[in-house]
């Protein structure tokens, strides 16, 4: 490559750098916004908010936010075609394409401000790529690694997870591996989580508590495995189908109705488990913070995926990237309560300590199995909670054997003619 055509995408990917820090630090800033003012809270996590807000409030607010998400997107989607992030990797970006998933993604930022049970992660994903690909106008292949860059850039930027990020480019928007693209991916990022900083602060999302090496620890990893491999892909092909029953080919009124019930029925939820509202941040907190009771987590691993499916079969747009993770780390979290309380004499310290790894392993299975992205999930939990080194060891062989062990699912499956999801 000439030194001018270097400096050229030099400039390009300082830009997209820069343009995906600034849309997932707009996006945090309006979706705190949007949590305060609903639920009624100045300081404190959304969880805690949640769990303390009046009955009225945890009713009302879900039941406001998805009929307002809900008539935005009924009347967005008579007009417009929303473009997934692939479609913008893949072809031209038009101002109109740029500023339809901005608006797609207002929309998800304020649906899961007020308490729908979606990850909040593709409404930066999609605001990224529309802008980066927007303002760079880059031809050829260079626009759709810039563009896919991007979409991992304003992932890497809310959740300060800029190696994930770059992964993220490269393993589910690409979908192939290029050294100079991973390099590509990765400065665009790492700049996106530099511009993000005032905004994000960059704090570790999960507080790690303190574990010790133990074999109740290691005996996590074949639990979090045979976990993932089961619930992961269970959990995506229910989702797929769940969003392909919501598409019509025009939406209706029914569309903010369905939307403001399953609201209301989130707001219900609440009621008895708080920590099932939003994107699954509060269910993961919980769990390391050693603050559920196995009963609770066995609740939070039903009524979980339940609000999830219900919300997409609703209408809502919105990611699988933290419900996922949640989902599995209130099974791992509620089978390490269960095996310490059935061992023998009391529950040991090294019982105890496990419920965390547990859990975190256990939910970056259903991640990795769910998006089937093994690596992504690995890097993504580790960046979460920045843990101890042999955890992280831990997590990457889990992920490797969900890869493996869903490889060898889908293999069977085509062998005996039953169909599986597309992804």
């Amino acid at each position: 490559m000439s030194p001018h055509r270097l400096l050229v995408l030099a400039g390009q990917v300082l830009l997209t750098g820069v343009l995906a820090g600034c849309a997932g630090a707009a996006l945090t800033v309006l979706l705190q916004a949007v949590e305060h003012l609903l639920f009624g809270y100045a300081s404190g996590t959304f969880g805690h908010a949640v769990a303390t807000a009046p009955v009225w409030r945890r009713l009302l607010a879900p039941t406001l936010g998805g009929a307002l998400a809900g008539a935005g997107w009924w009347w967005l989607r008579r007009r417009y075609a929303v473009p997934s992030v692939r479609s913008l990797a893949a072809g031209g970006v038009s101002g109109r394409s740029a500023g339809v998933a901005a608006a797609d993604g207002v929309l998800q930022v304020l649906a899961v401000g007020s308490g729908a049970s979606v990850g909040r992660e593709g409404a930066p994903r999609q605001l990224a790529a529309g802008l980066a690909g927007w303002v760079l106008r880059a031809g050829g292949s260079r626009h759709t690694v810039l563009v896919a860059a991007a979409a991992g850039g304003g992932l890497a930027a809310v959740y300060t997870t800029p190696v994930a990020g770059a992964i993220f480019a490269m393993e589910l928007v690409l979908r192939r591996w290029r050294w100079r693209w991973a390099l590509v991916a990765l400065a665009v990022s790492v700049i996106a989580t530099l511009t993000a900083w005032p905004v994000t602060r960059d704090e570790v999302t999960y507080d790690w508590p303190r574990v010790t090496l133990s074999w109740w620890a290691l005996a996590g990893v074949p639990v979090a495995v045979m976990v993932g491999v089961v619930v992961g892909p269970a959990l995506r092909v229910l989702a797929d189908r769940a969003m392909v029953a919501a598409r019509r080919p025009v939406p209706s009124w029914r569309l903010p109705v369905l939307l403001g019930l399953v609201g209301l029925l989130l707001g219900v939820v609440t009621l008895g488990l708080p920590a099932v509202a939003g994107n699954g941040k509060a269910i993961v907190q919980a769990v390391l913070a050693g603050q559920a009771s196995l009963l609770m987590l066995a609740g939070l691993a039903v009524a979980k995926p339940v609000m999830t499916l219900a919300y997409l079969r609703g209408g809502a747009t919105g990611g699988l990237l933290t419900p996922s993770l949640a989902v599995g780390a209130a099974c791992g979290g509620a089978l390490a309560a269960l095996a310490g309380a059935f061992s023998a004499g009391s529950p040991s310290a090294g019982a105890s300590s496990a419920v965390a790894v547990w859990a975190m392993l256990t939910g970056a299975a259903v991640l990795a199995a769910c998006e089937r992205a093994p690596w992504f999930a690995a890097a993504f939990a580790v960046e979460l909670t920045r843990p101890a080194w042999w955890v992280a060891v831990l997590l990457v062989l889990v992920c490797i054997g969900v890869g493996i062990g869903t490889g060898i699912g889908r293999g069977s499956a085509r062998r005996l003619g039953i169909r599986t999801c597309g992804r």
